[in-house]
């Protein structure tokens, strides 16, 4: 442990410098940042304490905290960006206590222990901390973990700056690792978790379901998209706005129906796109509840909550992240709702996503030309989009049940 604080300390002018730079694009990332430091603002002695990096783990832990909010547990909710605090503060408000998750400093860790008491934890995917670790096992608070999965990488990370029995001191007394395949267990083995500790019980991200009042948002799309044929581009990152708008130029000579519909990821970056795109082509913004038109070529769902409303009316949807170098986001949603999916090269951070293309259920473009090529085979073939969303949803519907094993691994 001695090691990794050392590196840590070294590590703190980067860690602040980097916090404020992503300040510039997100201006999230510069507030609250005593909570950063430990000091919280939170009702202690939650029941069970619930941490998710960012919104990707919280959306999918979405049923899991629903389960235990309807139990009656109290919960304190962590993460570690700001898109993930918001989706917590919009999805449940003061029904549950929520804060950042400290850096993991051994001051920081301390001071929010000492406020915030929790009797259980519940981590989600791939957050080892060991300070939080070593301190959680120091106050007895029970560590548990869902959906949890390790790359080559990230182990070949925590071997670099932890010795195996650094390791072994913060992986052995944590109570349940829930992980998702045979892999991610023969990983957390490696480090220097209790192999008795360790189950294969799946990825929760495969129970979901279509959230409350779905079907009355989704007739509001419905009728603003009425008429025309939809591609999706979700949860854009920069440049993946303008390659979608290039390829949607390509392709509507021949299909003058078309709509473009771009979801950005952030919403930080909600006006800067529409700019770019208002100065190049006839654009609508849902945010201020403008209208489609014939002659619109791009919607802009600049809003929150309604990506899965979008994904139900696409005719195809690109699920982006994958284009730009980020590793790709979650092609689950638009196979709950029978979408046919296309995404790009990146998908490092994507397993499922990359298990669906092997298994032919989702095309990959390994460019924007290939890209295209694919929209356009789809967007001119219905029983070709049906057939790739079938496959899709019948993966989804193998995998489900996740949860179940979960929650009886939980508790």
């Amino acid at each position: 442990m001695l090691r990794y604080r050392l590196v840590l300390a070294l590590l703190s002018p980067v860690i602040w410098t980097y916090l404020w730079m992503r300040g510039r694009n997100e201006p999230a990332y510069r507030q609250r940042w005593r909570e950063r430091l430990g000091f919280v603002s939170v009702t202690p002695g939650a029941e069970l304490w619930i941490h998710g990096a960012s919104l990707g783990e919280l959306v999918a832990a979405k049923p899991l905290i629903d389960h235990y909010l309807a139990g009656g547990q109290s919960l304190l909710i962590t993460a570690f960006t700001p898109a993930g605090s918001e989706f917590v503060s919009r999805t449940y408000g003061d029904k549950v206590a929520h804060c950042y998750l400290p850096l993991d400093w051994p001051g920081a860790v301390s001071r929010f222990l000492n406020t915030a008491k929790p009797q259980r934890l519940v981590v989600l995917e791939t957050e080892l901390w060991p300070n939080l670790l070593n301190a959680c096992n120091q106050r007895k608070i029970d560590v548990r973990y869902a959906s949890a999965r390790l790359t080559e990488g990230s182990v070949s990370g925590y071997q670099r700056f932890l010795s195996v029995k650094a390791l072994q001191k913060v992986l052995a007394p944590i109570a349940a690792i829930a992980v998702q395949t045979d892999a991610d267990k023969e990983r957390f083995v490696a480090l220097g978790a209790n192999p008795n500790s360790v189950v294969v019980a799946g990825n929760i991200k495969f129970d979901l379901s279509l959230p409350e009042g779905f079907e009355s948002k989704l007739a509001a799309v419905k009728e603003t998209v009425v008429g025309r044929t939809v591609l999706l581009a979700a949860s854009t990152h920069a440049g993946e706005e303008q390659a979608s708008l290039e390829i949607y130029q390509a392709l509507k000579p021949a299909m003058p129906l078309l709509l473009l519909v771009i979801a950005p990821r952030h919403k930080n970056r909600f006006d800067e796109v529409a700019n770019d795109l208002a100065a190049q082509t006839k654009l609508a913004r849902r945010s201020l509840g403008e209208n489609v038109s014939p002659e619109t070529d791009v919607y802009l769902a600049d809003t929150l909550g309604e990506l899965v409303q979008f994904y139900a009316v696409a005719d195809v949807a690109f699920v982006a992240g994958s284009l730009a170098n980020i590793g790709g986001h979650n092609v689950l949603e638009p196979a709950l709702v029978n979408t046919a999916v296309v995404v790009g090269p990146h998908l490092h951070e994507q397993p499922v996503a990359q298990e669906l293309v092997t298994q032919g259920a989702v095309l990959q473009g390994q460019d924007q030309e290939q890209l295209q090529q694919h929209c356009q085979t789809l967007l001119e073939n219905e029983a070709a989009r049906v057939a790739l969303a079938e496959k899709a949803s019948a993966f989804l519907e193998a995998n489900r049940g996740a949860l179940a094993r979960t929650i009886a691994l939980l508790n």
